[in-house]
């Protein structure tokens, strides 16, 4: 079966900076739409939202703002947010008055994962943040594997569009 790739925010903020031009951003992007469409990637609406109070100009940003309304999945049932977050209760910073993005990311991919296994999260967190756990440091509590943006690109046959 095909695999399912759940991206966060920072591995879409991220595209600019892998991609080797501004011609294969559009190309990344230009795939990465066809494979919302088909259900194999995808992104929880927190993203989007936490993606466009970043940078309103990111071509990333952009293609979220376009793409949104293709994705099959988008919105975290409330009753997966709260089992993942009983399991990675750190996840979430204390301090921080919003949703959090990661929280919803590592959610959705459990939520998919049950249904149609093999989900990976796509990320470019950094391993360490001193206010709250990061998601490539709690998924092993369930079991979703994390994959940076550049497997993700050599796994899905983008890898020629990557910076040397």
């Amino acid at each position: 079966m095909n695999p399912t790739y759940i991206f966060d925010t920072y591995a879409l903020l991220e595209i600019k900076n892998v991609c080797d031009s501004d011609a294969a951003v559009l190309l990344f992007l230009d795939d990465l739409t066809e494979q919302v469409k088909k259900g194999t990637v995808s992104y929880p609406d927190a993203v989007a939202k936490e993606c466009r109070a970043f940078s309103a100009a990111d071509p990333a940003t952009v293609w979220v703002n376009a793409c949104t309304g293709n994705r099959k999945h988008g919105a975290v049932p409330s009753q997966v947010l709260t089992s993942v977050l009983l399991k990675c209760p750190d996840i979430i910073d204390e301090e921080q008055q919003t949703d959090s993005s990661q929280a919803e990311a590592l959610a959705l991919a459990c939520h998919l994962n049950a249904a149609k296994p093999p989900v990976f999260i796509v990320s470019e967190e950094p391993m360490l943040n001193p206010t709250r756990d990061t998601l490539p440091a709690v998924t092993h509590n369930v079991g979703i594997p994390v994959i940076s943006l550049s497997d993700f690109m050599n796994a899905t046959g983008l890898g020629h569009l990557l910076a040397a």
